[in-house]
């Protein structure tokens, strides 16, 4: 039985009412090129890997994790709660609160397998990677160091971390070490001088324009005071007797 092949196009006649269809052989070609480059770009966004973590400001992380297991964040205002007359509510009445957040960092690898190099734990197992980045976050703890929370949506900048605990579940894993960061804002403000000149106080103003405000004379010497009328009469009368 003979095989008969399969053309690369349809048959169309050239009839009136029929479109006219290009055709060539490489046209699907680039066509399938395209839609490849495409997909792939797509499939580069959806798997670029997103940023978690706290860095410090030279972009060095707070401690090397193997992972970041949650991030929260709260913000808040203190609003006065005293009455307050309709209309009259401004901006002292409502003061913004430092941000606090949240960080949570999983530890369970260690940075050498190697027992000669490394301090060993009761299942013999290496420790110091795990040893190392506890050191690491106690430092930063005691720090007067800034940290910025980085997250794919949004940046906390000028955090520190306020304080700190760990735990090591054995549902987790006995080498597990989950420890979370708690964070708070610092509001650093850049003060401003201003430069016066003392000048004439005016007083046309006051409740008593004729009264004039106290002026500095400078150093006034001290004088000793002379004898009195009543002191001379009583040394006249003394002299009587």
């Amino acid at each position: 039985m003979a095989l008969i092949s399969k053309p690369p196009f349809p048959n169309i006649p050239d009839s009136p009412g029929v479109p006219a269809i290009p055709r060539g052989a490489a046209l699907p070609g680039i066509i399938q090129s395209i839609f490849g480059i495409i997909e792939g770009q797509f499939w580069q966004n959806i798997g670029r890997q997103q940023v978690w973590g706290v860095f410090d400001k030279k972009g060095s992380p707070v401690a090397i994790a193997d992972s970041v297991l949650d991030v929260s964040y709260r913000n808040g205002s203190k609003i006065s709660g005293f009455p307050v007359q309709a209309g009259s509510f401004a901006n002292y009445n409502k003061v913004n609160n430092p941000f606090e957040a949240r960080v949570t960092l999983v530890k369970g690898s260690n940075s050498s397998q190697n027992p000669l190099e490394n301090n060993i734990s009761l299942n013999g197992l290496s420790a110091v990677g795990r040893s190392d980045f506890l050191k690491a976050i106690d430092e930063a703890a005691k720090s007067l160091n800034l940290y910025t929370i980085v997250t794919p949506e949004r940046n906390y900048i000028n955090a520190n971390i306020e304080d700190y605990d760990y735990r090591r579940e054995s549902g987790n894993g006995a080498n597990l070490i989950i420890v979370e960061l708690r964070f708070i804002e610092i509001r650093q403000v850049t003060p401003q001088y201003a430069q016066t000149t003392a000048g004439k106080p005016d007083t046309s103003k006051a409740q008593e324009p004729q009264a004039k405000p106290s002026t500095n004379s400078g150093k006034i010497a001290t004088k000793v005071p002379g004898e009195t009328v009543a002191y001379k009469i009583g040394q006249w009368v003394k002299g009587l007797f």
